[in-house]
């Protein structure tokens, strides 16, 4: 049983580092974009802090973060849409 729980608390930390590596991407994708200076960009960056506090507060269960990071998901999304337009 030790050696399962030792499993499972790895698994859970690599998915905290993958979680982690997909807001750091996505974060990058909003600090290189020209509407930075949206609303939306200010909603994204709120967004990430709260992911960011959400993982800090529930370490080694990223999962419980699910809605902030889908939050975060729809706004950078909207951001990429935001920019796509602006390009044109």
């Amino acid at each position: 049983k030790q050696q399962h729980d030792q499993l499972r608390s790895k698994d859970r930390q690599a998915s905290t580092a993958e979680l982690l590596g997909e807001i750091r991407d996505l974060s990058q994708q909003i600090n290189t974009s020209p509407t930075a200076q949206s609303q939306t960009y200010g909603q994204a960056v709120n967004a990430r802090n709260q992911v960011a506090a959400c993982l800090r507060k529930n370490e080694g269960k990223a999962l419980d973060c699910w809605k902030e990071v889908s939050e975060f998901k729809s706004l950078v999304a909207t951001l990429e849409r935001e920019f796509v337009a602006a390009s044109h």
